[in-house]
């Protein structure tokens, strides 16, 4: 896929270590990219759904309290949220893998953490 720089993008992960990684990767990758963390899944679903229009890509992790990664995926449908999603998550269940990629909006599935590596080889910036 190519990514238009500069990009927003979405990190979705309960654990602040987690996107603090997840955000420095990014910013390593290219400085132009600008990151949202959020560490509720609830306030970052309620963002999405007013900003969809600008975020470029999503990151999200499966297991969080209050709202997991499924039911996040579940009503992104249901509003009608079209954003590209990458499942970053420490899951190396295939159950896991194979209902994931079931979503259209899910175009890859990570295993944390988030390094230079998986970006380059995913990504082809323009």
């Amino acid at each position: 896929m190519k990514i238009d720089i500069p990009c927003n993008v979405l990190i979705v992960d309960d654990d602040y270590v987690s996107n603090f990684v997840s955000k420095n990767t990014l910013l390593r990758f290219n400085k132009e990219i600008t990151c949202i963390t959020y560490e509720d899944p609830t306030l970052a679903l309620a963002y999405l759904n007013d900003n969809s229009q600008n975020i470029d890509f999503l990151l999200l992790d499966i297991n969080m309290p209050m709202l997991d990664g499924w039911r996040f995926l579940d009503a992104m449908e249901e509003k009608n949220i079209q954003v590209p999603v990458y499942m970053l998550t420490s899951s190396i269940n295939p159950k896991d893998i194979e209902r994931a990629l079931t979503y259209k909006s899910v175009l890859a599935f990570w295993k944390k953490p988030l390094t230079y590596n998986t970006l380059e080889v995913h990504f082809e910036t323009v």
